[in-house]
């Protein structure tokens, strides 16, 4: 739930204490609007989802990691182990050795 969406539910749980609260229903923006307006966003969301990388995974194109400065301090070199790269700590930051496909 939004913070406007909750904001509603609030006054409307209120209102039988004091029903002056109603008129401030109309400033609420999420009250303006029907539940089904906002459907075609959830529905856009689920059109453009596609699956995520999983260990294993082949790459649809050639993917070279070009030797550089990372900027990753010194605790990630596990990463780069499992894809076999090599790699040397400078000044406390992971710096790639040599390119990599």
């Amino acid at each position: 739930m939004g913070k406007n969406t909750m904001m509603c539910e609030v006054i409307q749980g209120h209102l039988g204490n004091n029903p002056v609260l109603e008129t401030l229903l109309c400033h609420i923006p999420v009250h303006q609007r029907g539940p089904g307006e906002q459907v075609w966003i959830k529905d856009m969301l689920l059109s453009n989802k596609v699956p995520s990388a999983t260990a294993g995974a082949v790459a649809p194109c050639e993917v070279i990691v070009p030797s550089q400065n990372t900027g990753l301090w010194h605790k990630k070199t596990s990463f780069f182990q499992a894809l076999g790269i090599t790699t040397k700590i400078s000044r406390g930051i992971i710096e790639i050795l040599s390119a990599s496909q």
